[in-house]
């Protein structure tokens, strides 16, 4: 595959080895298929978690609230581990069922460090969208591997979100196109397929028009439960079977080709350091953005609740 070179320079106007350009999105895309072909039963089977629990969900749930809480927060959960799971995974690269169970513990393992990382991230991200929606959008994706560098390299904190801005740098453009595809790509997916699940339903509610009268209110209304259930468990199974593991793989493999094209030009200590402020000060406005949003939902509230009670 032919190559395109571009030039990138150093602060002080220095020419650096020059960087091959990013791997075509239709090239990240075809790599990501390729190697879930050849590994699909120990993803099907890492990605199963989520999917029983769901089908539990919908065995079990509305028999009380308690329950409801913790269906809410488990599927949230195990949505979270199946990502570290399927991460771990990929950088240990052994392809044997028997440990999925080790794949899943050493996960809940890193949860914790790994949830600091993403909401240190979240807060950096936020702090650019403060000053538009460009420079929000920039900084989202100089940090989108912060993740990555902490479960592939082992840095914690704050220097997760350094190494993965020094990754990204001078690729963000082309890092966002590549998420704008495979996120278009899953729209149109699932578009596809809930316009099929739509006319199914169409076609069967027209059937059966002629004899709705037959059922009760209660069992019609029974009927439409269980038909959501059933669409949250498709969405459920399109999410965990392919959504997450594809967009792990997919991602993966541009942070292996960002990790290579810049290991001959690793960063000083100056630069780590540079970067570090950057990054604080981008998070300690999203700090200030989160306390006025608070401030205003909070005021908002208040004033909603005042004006029905004198009413």
């Amino acid at each position: 595959m032919s190559i395109k070179e571009q030039s990138v320079t150093q602060n002080d106007g220095a020419l650096q080895d020059v960087l091959p350009s990013l791997p075509s999105a239709s090239s990240l895309f075809g790599s990501a298929l390729s190697f879930y072909k050849i590994h699909w039963k120990m993803l099907a089977v890492l990605a199963a978690m989520p999917v029983v629990w769901e089908i539990l969900g919908i065995l079990f749930g509305n028999i009380n609230p308690v329950f409801d809480i913790l269906f809410v927060v488990g599927n949230f959960l195990l949505t979270a581990l199946l990502g570290l799971a399927l991460i771990l995974f990929l950088k240990e690269k052994k392809n044997d069922l028997s440990e999925i169970g080790v794949l899943y513990r050493n996960a809940f393992a890193l949860l914790a460090p790994y949830t600091w990382v993403t909401f240190l991230d979240s807060l950096a991200s936020l702090g650019g969208f403060i000053l538009l929606i460009v420079p929000g959008i920039i900084i989202s994706m100089l940090l989108i591997f912060s993740g990555y560098a902490f479960l592939f390299e082992e840095h914690r904190g704050m220097e997760a979100l350094v190494v993965s801005w020094h990754y990204v740098k001078g690729f963000w453009g082309a890092v966002l196109w590549r998420v704008i595809f495979l996120g278009f790509l899953f729209f149109l997916i699932q578009t596809a397929l809930f316009t099929v699940l739509a006319g199914i339903i169409y076609f069967i509610s027209g059937e059966t028009l002629q004899f709705i009268n037959q059922f009760s209110a209660t069992q019609i209304e029974a009927i439409g439960v269980w038909a959501s259930r059933g669409i949250a468990l498709g969405n459920s199974i399109l999410l965990s079977f392919f959504f997450t593991p594809f967009s792990v793989l997919y991602f993966y493999f541009i942070f292996e080709f960002l990790r290579n094209a810049k290991a001959k030009t690793p960063m000083s200590g100056e630069e780590t350091k540079q970067l570090k402020k950057k990054i604080i000060l981008f998070a300690v406005l999203g700090v200030v953005g989160l306390i006025l949003f608070l401030a205003i939902a909070g005021w908002v509230i208040i004033y909603f609740f005042n004006r029905v009670g004198a009413n």
